[in-house]
This record gives C-alpha cells, sequence and structure tokens, in this order.
C-alpha cells in the first residue's frame, strides 16, 4: 500500500508516487519494507507531483544526503561492505525524489556494495531502479549487465552491453562483452 508523503500529492489525479522497495533494516541483512519515494511523477497518471517543502528544505535533505553518500563511498573504499548499504540507505530515504539523478547515483552505488555481499538479486532491483531515474546511465547499465551474467540471464546482460554500445560505443566493457573490435 503506497502511502502520500509529505512531499504532495498528484495535481491531476490525487494519486501518488513512488512503490515499495525493499532496503535492510540492520548490517545483518534481515530485510523491513519501506515506503520509499523514487519519481516525482505520479504512478497512476504520470502528472508531476507538486512539492510541499520548501526550495531550502529540499537543498538542506539534499546535503545530507550528499554526506551520507561520501560517508558510504569512504566504507566502500574500506570494505565494508554492509556498513555502506546501510549509509547508503540511508541517503536514498533523505534525498527528495526531486533530484531523480542523485537518486540514481545512490541506488547505482548501493548496487555495488550489495554485489560485494554477493546480494545479486537486491543489487539488480538497485540497478534497475537507477535505469529507470537515469536510462543513460552507462555505470547502472554495465553493473546490471555483469550482475545479470551472474545469474546467468545472459540475454538480459547483452541487452544491456547493447544499450551501452548504443550510448557510449567506446565503452570498453561492453566492447568486449559484445565482441566488439
Amino acid at each position: 500500500m503506497l502511502k502520500k508523503q509529505s512531499g504532495g500529492g498528484c495535481e491531476q489525479c490525487d494519486g501518488l508516487s513512488g512503490q515499495r522497495c525493499k532496503v535492510p533494516s540492520d548490517p545483518g541483512g534481515s530485510e523491513a519494507l519501506q515506503d520509499f519515494v523514487i519519481s516525482p511523477h505520479c504512478r497512476v497518471c504520470g502528472g508531476l507531483i507538486y512539492a510541499t517543502e520548501s526550495e531550502e528544505e529540499r537543498e538542506e535533505k539534499r546535503k545530507q544526503s550528499t554526506t551520507l553518500k561520501e560517508e558510504g563511498n569512504q566504507l566502500f573504499k574500506n570494505g565494508e561492505y554492509p556498513a555502506a548499504e546501510t549509509v547508503y540507505t540511508q541517503a536514498l530515504q533523505t534525498c527528495p525524489a526531486f533530484y531523480s539523478q542523485d537518486l540514481a547515483i545512490l541506488f547505482s552505488n548501493r548496487a555495488a556494495a550489495r554485489m560485494r555481499q554477493n546480494m545479486n538479486d537486491l543489487a539488480l532491483e538497485d540497478c534497475s531502479k537507477a535505469i529507470e531515474l537515469n536510462p543513460d546511465y552507462i555505470r547502472a547499465l554495465l553493473r546490471r549487465a555483469e550482475l545479470y551474467e551472474k545469474t546467468d540471464k545472459l540475454d538480459e546482460a547483452l541487452a544491456d552491453y547493447k544499450s551501452v554500445l548504443e550510448k557510449d560505443p567506446s565503452a570498453n566493457p561492453a566492447r568486449e562483452a559484445c565482441m566488439v573490435n
């Protein structure tokens, strides 16, 4: 069941934005369902969701999210993948839906942390969310292609590699996977 967030609702149909998203409730990997808005557009009619928070409030939340992302990046570099995953999740929960590019990066980063923990299904979900938010996000496409390969979904992997080549013909991992010279 979707809940209306403080971020507002659809002006056209009074529908709600967002979808259910699995996020870990603790670094040990147990999961709890939490509401999470991934798009500033209504899932019912596609209309733009109006925001009830001020621009200053959105910017403050964005700064908090960026700080959390940087903390997650440091944890990831230190090999602390469960902690990085948790911090990226906090950043996702903090970042306003208005900043879809930021959200795409956070989903991709959390996918990387989950990949390192062999949580491939959850990592695939995160990559797909990142790509939904930014269809031209090469890193997320490459990461998802790699995950598809790991999970023996070779047709899906090839499709992602081809998509990368269409967007960036010089992308070596995609060129190698598609055997392009």
